[in-house]
């Protein structure tokens, strides 16, 4: 996980001028991560995953989180990110490039498994 996570962070500090967006899933007991492409008309304030790319990676994989960027505040779920937490019941991994941080906001509706999420919350 602590590869995932760097993979992660790179990504992110490479590309600063939208929020990017991926997965974090577990596959065969590997933990496994798949960025995919912002689809949000504004990429630099939101993110959007395209149905398709969500439900692929779910047909695959195990889910762990949905990973996105904060541009320019703290890596704390904001409102719109609650929302689609819980609406897709998968946490969501933020990573806030001004604070050089990750955050994780686990829905209360959450389908990921304690017992599959507590790897990630061991290294946050």
């Amino acid at each position: 996980m602590q590869e995932i996570l760097e993979y992660l962070k790179n990504e992110s500090l490479r590309n600063r001028i939208c929020e990017i967006c991926g997965f974090i899933g577990k596959n065969n007991n590997q933990f496994v991560a798949k960025m995919v492409q912002n689809k949000h008309p504004d990429p630099k304030n939101y993110f959007a995953i395209d149905p398709l790319d969500f439900l692929s990676f779910k047909r695959g994989n195990e889910f762990v989180a949905i990973f996105h960027t904060h541009l320019g505040s703290d890596c704390s779920a904001s409102e719109f990110d609650k929302v689609n937490s819980e609406n897709t019941a998968v946490p969501f991994l933020i990573y806030s490039i001004p604070e050089n941080k990750f955050g994780l906001y686990e829905p209360p509706n959450s389908e990921v498994s304690q017992e599959t999420i507590q790897p990630l919350k061991d290294l946050l």
